[in-house]
């Protein structure tokens, strides 16, 4: 007597793309989180998102793009003046960003987070993922990173 499996392809939960799939996915359990910026010591942001979970360092500057650091990390905020002067002394954080973007070519986000007024910075600022003020609340980092996961390749 044969043996007859019935399966109801209409309940399951995942598609067979999902299955075949080859994209990681990131989420607060897996993505790792880097902040460049040479007041790193004096930024509560980053305690914060530990004590909330989040996988986050934060160093002062970085010397080459493809520190350990830098490698492990999917998003990485740039603080865009007094980091990356080995780099770019002229364009500092700019330059770093640059730096990274051609590096690692969409394998990261990576933004620029600054203290100066917004406008006078300069058009430079669109070659970053994504931009923040530095003094923005915890919540508005929080929120994105969360939308910066979801464009992770």
């Amino acid at each position: 007597m044969a043996n007859i499996n019935i399966f109801n392809f209409e309940n399951l939960s995942f598609s067979f793309r999902d299955l075949f799939s080859r994209k990681r996915r990131f989420d607060k359990s897996n993505v790792r989180i880097l902040f460049i910026d040479d007041e790193v010591d004096d930024f509560p942001v980053i305690q914060n998102l530990k004590d909330a979970g989040w996988s986050v360092e934060g160093v002062k500057d970085v010397q080459n793009v493809e520190d350990d650091i830098v490698k492990r990390s999917q998003i990485i905020f740039v603080d865009y003046k007094g980091v990356g002067q080995t780099l770019s002394e002229r364009e500092q954080g700019i330059g770093l960003i640059k730096l990274l973007k051609e590096t690692y070519r969409g394998s990261k986000r990576v933004g620029l987070y600054s203290g100066h007024n917004r406008f006078s910075l300069g058009h430079n600022i669109d070659v970053a993922d994504f931009r923040l003020p530095k003094n923005a609340d915890t919540r508005e980092f929080i929120e994105t990173i969360q939308r910066e996961i979801k464009k992770l390749k």
